[in-house]
């Protein structure tokens, strides 16, 4: 029963002063009417990505240089970079220059937080986030809406650009390293073939896998025709035959002309044992050298043409577009919380002051009882 009549007294107050309360909140709607009415009116444009994989600019697997299979998304890392790029003061930068927000944002270029303010600015108006698809979702906030859709399509081109740029400057790095490693390796090839000639002209050794077998079978066959005439000798000279004269003279030249011939051939089988083994040697490391040295040239041409291609670094799934509807302010929303704050403190205060306007607080103040 107390609590009603309470809750009468309350109401019983609230109407006595209704008038003042329809007043208040009739003067802040109407306030925040004008308010609302000449705050700038946002526009929101927004682009939306996913990032590409790096294997998109991997020659081992354009080429078919690799067994493992080719990515085109990237993984959480690669979002990880592009959201880097998007929150980089390199982007602000290059917005700010494109697009002239010293002016743009009334910022004077002259003050000395000018670069501070104009970064402020651009960072409240200006966001990129990763989406629970794991897209890359950038916004862009301002007053003119074709403005706003410039600067998202331009911020997102620009975002891929850097990646790709960051991409090229590693595969850059490679190439040098294997430009250096191929010029080393041509010394080095070089030097095997002069060193390799040196063999050959010294110890006569042209081709390993014939040339001996070819040197022994001639010292083979030069000690058997010296043979065979030896014993042609003793035979014609046991017949004891003026006929045979004359054959006899010629096996006796033709024998120490054979054994010189042997000795050239066996000489030259000395000196071809010698240097076979270091010519095996040095044959078997220049054919390797130089098919590592294909190998690498091949990808070295591999590197610059990737590097000199254009490769994706993002893959747009949504161009920003003209906004045709306002982000804020919400004109409708703020009145109504407006008055419903204007009503809700209006209420409390006529309650306040009906309840405590017969206090003396002059009296209270002096401390008077």
């Amino acid at each position: 029963m107390e609590n009603n009549d309470n809750l009468i007294s309350v109401l019983k107050t609230i109407f006595k002063w209704k008038k003042y309360i329809i007043y208040t909140c009739l003067a802040v709607a109407v306030g925040t009417v004008i308010t609302v009415l000449v705050v700038p009116v946002y526009y929101k444009a927004t682009t939306i990505f996913y990032a590409a994989s790096p294997d998109l600019a991997d020659p081992s697997l354009l080429y078919g240089g690799s067994n493992n299979g080719m990515r085109y998304y990237g993984d959480k890392d690669d979002i990880d970079r592009i959201m880097s790029i998007a929150q980089s003061g390199e982007l602000a930068d290059l917005l700010i220059k494109e697009f002239d927000l010293y002016n743009h944002y009334d910022i004077d270029t002259s003050h000395r937080l000018a670069k501070y303010y104009v970064y402020t600015e651009l960072s409240s108006l200006f966001e990129a986030e990763r989406t629970k698809e794991d897209a890359i979702k950038l916004t862009v906030e301002d007053t003119d809406k074709a403005l706003a859709t410039r600067m998202a399509n331009f911020a997102r081109d620009k975002i891929n650009e850097i990646a790709q740029r960051l991409i090229k400057e590693s595969l850059a790095r490679t190439a040098e390293t294997y430009r250096q490693s191929l010029e080393e390796s041509r010394k080095k090839l070089d030097s095997l073939g002069k060193e390799l000639r040196m063999v050959r002209d010294s110890f006569g050794v042209y081709n390993t896998e014939t040339q001996s077998e070819g040197m022994v079978t001639l010292v083979t066959k030069t000690e058997a025709k010296i043979q065979r005439n030896k014993a042609k000798l003793e035979f014609y000279k046991s017949l004891n035959q003026r006929a045979y004269r004359d054959s006899i003279v010629r096996i006796q030249s033709l024998i120490p002309a054979l054994e010189a011939e042997l000795e050239t051939y066996r000489t030259n089988l000395e000196r071809f044992n010698k240097g076979f083994s270091r010519a095996e040697v040095l044959t078997q490391v220049q054919l390797r050298s130089s098919d590592q040295l294909g190998k690498d040239r091949e990808r070295y041409r591999q590197l610059l043409s990737v590097y000199n291609s254009s490769f994706p670094a993002i893959h747009v799934l949504e161009e920003a577009t003209i906004p045709v509807v306002k982000s804020r302010p919400k004109r409708m929303l703020i009145v109504t919380v407006a008055v419903v704050l204007a009503f809700i403190l209006s209420v409390i205060g006529v309650l306040i002051f009906d309840t405590y306007r017969d206090i003396n607080w002059r009296d209270i103040y002096s401390g008077k009882n």
